[in-house]
């Protein structure tokens, strides 16, 4: 069987792995790409992983100073990937960030994997980054009166507050993925490979040995690793599964439908939005909408709205038990939660169309898992001229520029610059893996 060489092989191509091929590429190293699914048509993100879809949240409004300053890179790198590449500016679907403000909102003292409103007010201060206040339920419906006043409380009688970064925006998928790709393919050191990983192994040079179902092999110096929710098939190899102790890794299967806007809809004034509605006693009433940007033609004069949680049925331990359908009863809870959330005859509550399924890879702490490879579980070894990122935990999406940059820093380096923002993504933090 043909045996290929590269500089750089990253198994995984998603947006993330797509990321750290580009970074690499750009750097002169020349890097295949594999994945065991083809993109498709129309070149957007793999439709089986994590990066399926149409629209993720950019946000700043994070409690931990460490993810402002990635964020706030990842920002910066969005726009100058954007300017390197001929575009619309009028054309929504031709933009990768379309900005507007952003409101997280609610109970302002519960914590979530989103974070807390107030410690993110806090953060916000201290970093000296401009946002609204909104201090109490009167303060939110003044400022966007789309919402039904008497619904701005929890079902235990707590005011919402609210927070309003200005600078928020919509990612546009499928052109995020577009960009990276041909800036990747511009480079001229880029190659995707469709095909599945059935071992790899680091060879007594220090370099990658990689071999595919039809027995074809890659070898490298550098390996770098995004397997979204096939990360036990990949590194298995390597010594390491996902932990199976409670709380284990595990994959959530979350439903978003797309809601028709009625003319007085369309006409009103939509933030992005984030509602923490849960309880100590009931952590079921986390909801986010996008409004209608207006990507696709059957998206068009439509909200994007979804629960940000999953039902145990839903919440899955192997890729091979997806089922990639949406869930019916979150729908059920979306059309009861909107008829209250927001005043009448702004959206239409039918059966929202299109419905969709996707797939957050869940850490058991609810956090990113990015770093050097390491020898064993929680072990502070690592393997050399090797990075991974895995249970991204649906948190991911916002940061994949600088995510792309750092992992081939810590591949080829061994290190990053960004090195003291990482901490809380160690891949050595305990329950995250064990011995294969």
């Amino acid at each position: 069987m043909k045996s290929n060489l590269a500089d750089v092989i990253v198994v995984g191509g998603g947006t993330l792995g797509l990321a750290a091929a580009y970074h690499a590429a750009q750097r002169g190293l020349k890097t295949a790409m594999i994945d065991q699914f083809a993109p498709p048509p129309g070149g957007g993100p793999i439709d089986q992983g994590s990066s399926r879809g149409l629209e993720r949240m950019f946000r700043i409004l994070y409690s931990q100073p460490p993810r402002v300053r990635l964020v706030e890179t990842a920002y910066a790198m969005w726009h100058e990937m954007q300017q390197q590449v001929s575009s619309d500016p009028s054309d929504p679907s031709d933009r990768i960030l379309l900005e507007q403000d952003l409101l997280f909102f609610g109970n302002p003292d519960i914590s979530t994997f989103e974070g807390n409103i107030a410690d993110i007010r806090n953060s916000m201060n201290t970093m000296g980054i401009p946002i609204d206040d909104l201090q109490n339920p009167a303060e939110i419906a003044a400022k966007y009166p789309i919402f039904n006043n008497n619904a701005l409380y929890t079902p235990d009688g707590t005011p919402y507050v609210g927070l309003v970064q200005n600078s928020g925006a919509t990612i546009n998928v499928p052109r995020a993925f577009q960009v990276t790709r041909l800036l990747a393919e511009r480079t001229g050191r880029y190659r995707p490979v469709q095909a599945r990983v059935v071992d790899l192994h680091q060879t007594s040079a220090g370099g990658w040995h990689v071999t595919l179902a039809d027995g074809e092999t890659w070898q490298s110096q550098y390996l770098i690793v995004c397997p979204g929710v096939w990360l036990d098939s990949v590194l298995a190899p390597l010594g390491l599964r996902a932990s199976q102790a409670s709380p284990a890794w595990s994959i959530w299967q979350m439903t978003l439908g797309y809601f028709n806007l009625t003319a007085a809809g369309k006409a009103a004034h939509w933030p992005i939005w984030y509602e923490f509605g849960n309880t100590a006693d009931d952590d079921q009433r986390l909801f986010y909408g996008f409004p209608n940007v207006s990507l696709t033609a059957d998206t068009t004069g439509k909200m994007k709205i979804s629960a940000d949680y999953a039902y145990p049925d839903t919440i899955f331990s192997a890729p091979n038990q997806m089922t990639g359908k949406p869930d019916p009863r979150i729908i059920a809870d979306l059309q009861k939660h909107l008829a209250h959330l927001f005043k009448p005859g702004l959206i239409d509550l039918v059966d929202p169309d299109p419905q969709q399924a996707c797939v957050y890879s869940m850490a058991p702490d609810g956090d990113i898992v990015l770093g050097r490879i390491p020898l064993a579980p929680e072990a502070t070894q690592f393997r050399p001229n090797a990075a991974m990122l895995c249970m991204a935990s649906g948190r991911g999406f916002k940061y994949t520029p600088v995510f792309g940059r750092i992992l081939v820093d810590l591949a080829v380096n061994g290190a990053t610059p960004y090195q003291l923002d990482l901490a809380d993504f160690s891949p050595t933090r305990p329950n995250l893996f064990q011995k294969a």
